[in-house]
């Protein structure tokens, strides 16, 4: 949380930042939207924290693409505010005789970017965690990497599907 500090310290300037409670207002609130699951399709649960964060005056409306809109105020100049709730996301389409899961992606994205870094897979009963797995690095240079995969470290597709994963998630 301390780079997100920092970018607002920048914005705010140096009065705010000397006023503790709002700093730490500010990092409870980034914190609760940054560690929102909500990818492409799946927004509800980010619309959601936004929506409590809201003071009580707010009286948001979603319209049929699921955009939060809040109107405030009157007249003109109007400023419209956009930002994404979503992030880049897949879905589980398959596990593998090894337990590894097939992945679609939702939203774009470079796959090398993910290669090697922590996955977390959301289950209806909770959240278990895995890893993106790298390229191999035996053979030829491949120009194009292949299609990415996770690994939860349970060595069968039985032993991942114990853990609460099935395609669809």
């Amino acid at each position: 949380m301390r780079a997100w500090s920092a970018v607002l310290l920048l914005i705010a300037g140096p009065a705010w930042a000397q006023d503790g409670v709002a700093l730490r207002e500010t990092e409870g609130l980034l914190r609760t939207l940054v560690e929102s699951y909500g990818p492409s399709g799946m927004e509800a649960p980010v619309r959601e924290a936004i929506r409590r964060a809201l003071p009580a005056w707010a009286r948001p409306e979603v319209d049929s693409a699921g955009n939060l809109v809040l109107a405030v105020g009157s007249g003109e100049p109007t400023v419209v505010f956009v930002a994404h709730m979503d992030e880049v996301g897949f879905v589980v389409r398959g596990v593998a005789d090894d337990g590894t899961l097939e992945l679609e992606p939702l939203g774009g994205l470079f796959p090398s970017l993910w290669e090697g870094r922590p996955a977390l897979v959301h289950t209806g009963s909770g959240t278990v965690p895995g890893v993106f797995q790298p390229r191999g690095v035996e053979g030829p240079a491949v120009r194009q990497p292949p299609a990415l995969r996770v690994d939860l470290g349970s060595g069968s597709g039985a032993g991942t599907e114990a853990l609460g994963v099935r395609p669809g998630h």
